[in-house]
């Protein structure tokens, strides 16, 4: 991980995250999230039994997240979502436009 931002590390605590991912938390998000590759990627709590549907949501990274959220991807494994991210997100966000 490319920050010491430890904003919802029980997110993301029981997993190896990437160095190369960019942690962009903020305190008042309901998860952690990070950048990577042209993604943005959100991580729920392992254990959390507020949280229903998958843990992973991956969409295109927009930095004024003013995006779309029609495009992107769920999973609830860490190995999925490392393949998917593996590959440069090609999308142009709207900011790109």
């Amino acid at each position: 991980m490319t920050t010491t931002n430890t904003n919802h590390k029980e997110c993301y605590q029981d997993l190896n995250i990437p160095a190369e991912w960019w942690n962009i938390s903020y305190s008042n998000d309901e998860c952690a999230s990070f950048v990577f590759n042209g993604y943005h990627i959100f991580i729920a709590a392992k254990d959390d039994p507020s949280y229903k549907g998958d843990r992973f949501y991956v969409k295109a990274y927009d930095e004024f997240d003013i995006g779309n959220y029609t495009d992107y991807y769920l999973s609830n494994d860490f190995d999925d979502v490392l393949k998917y991210t593996a590959t440069p997100n090609k999308l142009k966000s709207p900011t790109e436009v």
